[in-house]
Parts: structure tokens; sequence; C-alpha cells
């Protein structure tokens, strides 16, 4: 990951992004969320056969989770600097 933010640090300081700390934050929220969104998610089908739950019975909270905690976190540390520091 280090190495994925050191690389993007040029072209974000231009977007007004200049901690390394601040896209590393960015781009470790990123990578998570895609980790448990449908269509994409590995681990929902993975844990949707460990858990023995329907898939769809398994998606519903993950996407309130997202929706209501995962968006907005992303929204406030991008747009707010300060909370990484």
């Amino acid at each position: 990951m280090g190495s994925v933010a050191s690389l993007r640090l040029p072209r974000c300081c231009i977007g007004g992004i200049e901690s390394i700390v601040q896209i590393g934050a960015i781009i470790v929220l990123t990578v998570g969320m895609g980790k448990v969104t449908p269509t994409w998610a590995f681990s929902i089908f993975a844990g949707s056969q460990l858990a023995d739950v329907p898939y769809e019975e398994f998606v519903s909270p993950r996407l309130k989770l997202l929706f209501f905690v995962g968006i907005p976190v992303l929204l406030l540390i991008t747009y707010i600097p300060a909370l990484t520091p």
C-alpha cells in the first residue's frame, strides 16, 4: 500500500491532497469498501458460504454499513485533511 500511495502523491498534490497519510487512508478505505461491496466482493461470497447464510440475507447489512458509515467517512477523510494526522 505504501508504494501505491507514494506513486499517487504527485498527482494528488495537484488536486489539493498534500499528506501521504491522507492518501494512504483514502486508498485503504476505498480498497476495504471494494472488498465488501456486492458484485466484486469475494469476501461476501466466502462469508455467506462459511456462515451458511443466503447471499441476499448477508448483503443487506453490508450495504447499510457502506452507505451510512463507509461513504461518509471516505468523504470526511477526503475533504477534511485535519482528520488524518
